[in-house]
């Protein structure tokens, strides 16, 4: 029980953070760009709260506060300038495919119809990569209809999309492994020590 509060406050204080920044970018900096960053916020914070598969999910509130932690990172590198300077925009971008996966990964696990780990993890990666091209469009269509205003610019050509698409497809790919290797460790705890074992072994101690 304190385990979720803990992870319910922490989802609240990251949310309420990264409005608060995403009001500054709006006052300080572009107020389009900070309207389009809140309605982001808003947007996502109604997918995972409001639609049944996440709002029955354990792991709401990490995903919502690991969300959260992604906009404030972005907020904070629009407003030090960071993304004209080294390779911010990829580590952001690899963070959101890891969190795109888990996204998936979370829809995937709560179907009736049980899936496997591998099955699960290419559809993860591929889902990731349709999220990564969704948005990639988005930076398009953005740069498109502000081309003649002083906006800034969302992409800097064609190499800065492909980068950022293997940017995602990297943190999906990572996130898959990881989940792998879990799997694995799992696998070979049971062949070491059988489930029949532990329980015997549990029930020894509760003896004694």
């Amino acid at each position: 029980m304190n385990n979720k509060i803990h992870a319910k406050t922490s989802s609240q204080c990251l949310k309420i953070l990264s409005i608060i920044g995403a009001l500054y970018i709006c006052i300080v900096l572009n107020w389009l760009v900070g309207i389009v960053t809140v309605g982001l916020i808003m947007v996502t914070t109604l997918i995972i709260f409001a639609t049944p598969v996440f709002k029955k999910s354990p792991q709401k509130y990490l995903i919502d506060s690991a969300i959260s932690l992604l906009y404030l990172l972005h907020i904070i590198a629009m407003a030090k300038g960071l993304y004209e300077h080294g390779n911010i925009d990829l580590l952001l971008h690899t963070y959101g495919g890891f969190l795109c996966f888990f996204a998936i990964w979370i829809i995937a696990t709560q179907q009736k119809k049980k899936l496997s780990i591998k099955t699960i993890c290419l559809i993860g990666i591929l889902g990731t990569l349709c999220i990564g091209a969704l948005w990639e469009g988005f930076e398009w269509m953005w740069d498109t209809a502000m081309e003649y205003s002083n906006m800034p610019k969302a992409q800097k050509g064609t190499i800065d999309t492909i980068t950022d698409m293997l940017a995602n497809g990297g943190g999906a790919v990572l996130a898959a492994v990881s989940i792998q290797i879990k799997h694995i460790y799992k696998k070979v705890i049971n062949i070491h020590i059988p489930p029949q074992s532990k329980k015997l072994s549990i029930d020894q101690k509760i003896v004694v």
